[in-house]
C-alpha cells in the first residue's frame, strides 16, 4: 500500500547512483581492501565480488583488491600485505581502525603507512536497505576526500 513512496525512494536511489557515476566517470579508482570482520586468529573477513557491498565500493569510486575471487570471504594478513591496497576501509569503529594499525607488520602495507585507513558504519554498508546510499557516500568521502561528495546520511 505504499507504492508511491517506494517509487519515490527508488527514483532517489537511482538518481543518486547516476550522480555518483558521473562524479567518478573520469577519475581513477582506488584499490581498496574492505574489512568486514576479523576472526581473532589471523583471518579477516572481506567483501566478496557480486555483493551489494562490493557494488557500494564500486559506485563510490573504489576497486575491491580481492574482487577477482567471487567465493572469497576470508583472507589472511599475508594476502592483504601482498595486495598492498591504496586504501583500507573497516566496517566498524575508529577503535577497529586503531587495532588494525597495530597489527604486526601491517605498517608495511601502503594504505596503513600513508594513513589511508577509515572506518565506515557497519549498518550502512552491511545491512541491505535504503541506508546503503548513505554508506556509499561515506565510502566515497573516505576514498576521495578531495571531492565534494554530498552527505546522504
Amino acid at each position: 500500500g505504499s507504492e508511491a513512496q517506494a517509487a519515490s525512494l527508488t527514483r532517489w536511489i537511482e538518481d543518486d547512483l547516476a550522480s555518483l557515476g558521473r562524479l567518478f566517470a573520469s577519475r581513477s579508482r582506488k584499490r581498496v581492501y574492505f574489512e568486514t570482520g576479523a576472526t581473532g586468529r589471523g583471518g579477516f573477513h572481506t567483501v566478496r565480488s557480486g555483493t551489494y557491498t562490493d557494488d557500494i565500493l564500486r559506485h563510490a569510486g573504489g576497486i575491491n583488491v580481492f574482487g577477482a575471487h567471487s567465493a572469497l570471504a576470508q583472507v589472511s594478513g599475508e594476502a592483504v600485505f601482498r595486495a598492498d591496497p591504496d586504501h583500507i576501509l573497516v566496517a566498524g569503529t575508529e577503535a577497529d581502525v586503531a587495532a588494525l594499525r597495530e597489527r604486526p607488520y601491517w605498517s608495511g602495507i601502503r594504505a596503513v603507512a600513508t594513513g589511508r585507513v577509515d572506518a565506515v558504519s557497519r549498518a550502512q554498508v552491511l545491512i541491505p536497505g535504503p541506508r546503503v546510499v548513505a554508506g556509499m557516500h561515506s565510502v566515497a568521502r573516505a576514498l576521495h576526500p578531495d571531492l565534494l561528495v554530498a552527505d546522504r546520511g
